[in-house]
């Protein structure tokens, strides 16, 4: 097996792409979960400020329908 050395080994070999595409894929779903994760819990803290969930949905960028789904949660 050869190592591919230059962008254009790696797209003509099919292998190595289809590693790096796993791996790109990989790295995205948790990096996007940790992010997700993170945008959450900012909101949680801001409810129990009181603050206005317009305000939490702007600065976190969650749906006014997750923060609702958040602040429900958090009353179970």
């Amino acid at each position: 097996m050869t190592i591919a050395t230059s962008p254009t080994d790696l797209r003509q070999d099919k292998e190595l792409r289809k590693i790096y595409n796993w791996k790109e894929n990989l790295k995205n779903v948790f990096y996007g979960e940790g992010r997700d994760d993170g945008r959450r819990e900012i909101a949680r803290k801001m409810l129990k400020k009181n603050s206005d969930i317009s305000y939490i949905s702007e600065m976190t960028d969650l749906s006014i329908e997750e923060i609702e789904e958040i602040k429900e949660e958090m009353t179970k």
